[in-house]
């Protein structure tokens, strides 16, 4: 199995997260959102590639 990279958006995602979150106050949830964000971004990049 090849690796592509794409786990590069879950890092994206975490501080993209946590920037938006200390800003609106919730880093805590901003993380979370991120994390899930790059972590879907990250899933729909391996399944598009595959067809």
């Amino acid at each position: 199995m090849r690796d592509y990279g794409y786990g590069v958006f879950l890092f994206l995602g975490l501080i993209a997260g946590l920037a938006v979150g200390l800003s609106i106050g919730q880093p805590s949830a901003g993380t979370v959102i991120g994390l899930g964000a790059g972590g879907l971004l990250a899933l729909g990049l391996q399944l598009s590639r595959r067809r």
